[in-house]
């Protein structure tokens, strides 16, 4: 076997044993999964509300033996990153999936990017979807930043949460909640969770969220004048309640701002915020 064919089935036995703790709701498997959830003390945060996160987790984590392989790459001897293909019916989408190695252990990075493309009739999506793997901004392999320590992790509220989702293919795009900037810029798809600051201290992402009404501002531009699936925003209560939506597919660029609800409590009732770009003015 092949260095190669090694690495690959190396990083396939780590996603599936990610994939099982979702699956069994097993914490203690799932974090040893996870790069940076041990170094960074948030286990007992976490604890608590796995069972309920464990759902939208595995929403987001497509079982491999539903996907096609395209391609392993590497970046030095810790970084990795697993490239796979997953239909539906109307797109192919690319999907990468990185790993870090931690004490001579690989574990998954929990936030992955994607493309996706029209699946077309006779078309060899694996030459295609290689060719992305080696142009496309949106499926480079990044190193993702370290863990911050216990010290850090306690300025967050991890009682306070929310899923980010977003498809923005062709677009740049900036997202701040409560004045505080995002790390996504555009150009892919992205799913991320945000979390909550400690009251006195200020919103730094991943931390931006706190209980009651947030602030959301999003300003995009198109990169390419030609028709695209458009620009899709989403944020979810945790395990999974909407609370904000914004679409569009005409307008080029805008500037939205908007408030969204976060319950203290999972009983708390909520507002869906719903807004259709092309409708709204600036």
């Amino acid at each position: 076997m092949s260095d190669a064919e090694s690495l690959r089935k190396e990083l396939e036995a780590v996603y599936n044993a990610h994939i099982e703790a979702l699956k069994k709701k097993d914490f203690e498997a799932f974090i040893a999964t996870v790069y940076g959830a041990m170094e960074m003390g948030i286990g007992d945060e976490m604890r608590t509300q796995f069972a309920e996160m464990a759902g939208s987790f595995l929403e987001t984590t497509p079982d491999l033996s539903q996907t096609t392989f395209v391609a392993v790459k590497t970046e030095g001897d810790d970084l990795a990153g697993y490239y796979y293909i997953f239909k539906d019916p109307d797109f192919v989408n690319v999907c990468l999936c990185p790993f870090m190695k931690v004490s001579g252990r690989w574990r998954v990075v929990l936030s992955s990017s994607s493309y996706s493309f029209p699946l077309k009739k006779g078309e060899d999506i694996v030459a295609k979807a290689k060719k992305l793997v080696e142009t496309e901004d949106g499926l480079r392999l990044e190193r993702p930043a370290p863990p911050e320590g216990p010290a850090a992790s306690r300025a967050w509220d991890e009682n306070v949460r929310a899923a980010l989702d977003c498809m923005a293919y062709d677009y740049k795009v900036k997202i701040a909640v409560n004045g505080a900037p995002l790390d996504f810029k555009g150009g892919c798809s992205y799913s991320g969770v945000l979390v909550g600051f400690v009251s006195g201290s200020e919103p730094a992402a991943p931390a931006v969220l706190q209980v009651g009404e947030n602030a959301i501002t999003v300003e995009w531009s198109k990169e390419k004048d030609q028709p695209g699936p458009g620009l899709d925003i989403q944020i979810r209560v945790l395990p999974d309640r909407p609370s904000f939506t914004l679409v569009t597919t005409k307008r080029q660029s805008g500037k939205v701002t908007a408030g969204f609800t976060v319950p203290a409590t999972e009983t708390d009732e909520i507002s869906l915020v719903e807004i259709n770009a092309d409708e709204a003015s600036s």
